[in-house]
């Protein structure tokens, strides 16, 4: 408050600042600093900067690292390409890691384990590091083979593949039936291929051969 005994300033002073002078409008003040409980979490000094009155603000910005999420398969391969997060250092970041994981191909994977389900942030990145196993997703796939007639003349073979990939029927180019010791030839250009579904009944290839014919001389 101003007191009647206080004395306005002279401006433009030079000289240090004297309290006997009982100057009210002064040059010069003693400045309050607050300070705040920063907890776990790290911060930086941003800005600075207040100019009309007596309060000094300052400012602060979180300091980040980087959180690196790791795709892994069991037998220790890069399934898919890493994620890198930035987070404040300090932070507790609970792990919730897909339970399906899809690749860049379009191929699927089980969760087998994650090695930590909560991280603290820490300044240093090597640290900010989670690895998440997973194995090949499968269903079964069901290869038949028919003849010319459509008469199935193998027995089916099933097999299990990896859903979104592609599978490919493993199949002879020529077949001979074991009972009736007919041949069957697998023509140039046949369907062999499939992109393996969740659902098995989706995953039937069906196979057909020609009739395998070589040439005969009849001898007189």
């Amino acid at each position: 408050d101003d007191s009647d005994d206080d004395i306005d300033s002279k401006p433009n002073r030079d000289e240090e600042y004297n309290d006997d002078d009982h100057e009210d409008d002064i040059d010069y003040e003693d400045v309050k600093v607050k300070y705040f409980d920063l907890s776990l979490l790290k911060w930086v000094t941003k800005a600075i900067v207040e100019e009309n009155g007596n309060t000094l603000n300052v400012i602060y910005e979180p300091v980040n690292s980087k959180l690196i999420e790791r795709f892994i398969s069991k037998s220790g391969e890069s399934i898919k390409e890493e994620i890198i997060k930035s987070v404040q250092v300090g932070s507790k970041i609970d792990i919730e890691p897909e339970k399906i994981l899809i690749d860049e191909e379009s191929k699927k994977w089980n969760l087998i384990k994650v090695d930590r389900s909560q991280i603290q942030i820490s300044e240093n990145e090597s640290q900010n590091i989670v690895n998440e196993f997973y194995e090949e997703r499968k269903a079964e796939v069901t290869v038949r083979i028919f003849n010319s007639e459509d008469i199935e003349i193998h027995e089916p073979k099933k097999q299990l593949a990896q859903v979104g990939s592609q599978f490919k029927a493993d199949i002879p180019t020529t077949l001979i039936e074991t009972k009736t010791k007919l041949g069957w030839k697998l023509p140039e250009s046949v369907q062999d291929t499939i992109t393996v579904d969740e659902d098995a009944e989706k995953n039937i290839l069906d196979i057909k051969y020609d009739k395998y014919l070589v040439p005969v001389k009849n001898r007189l």
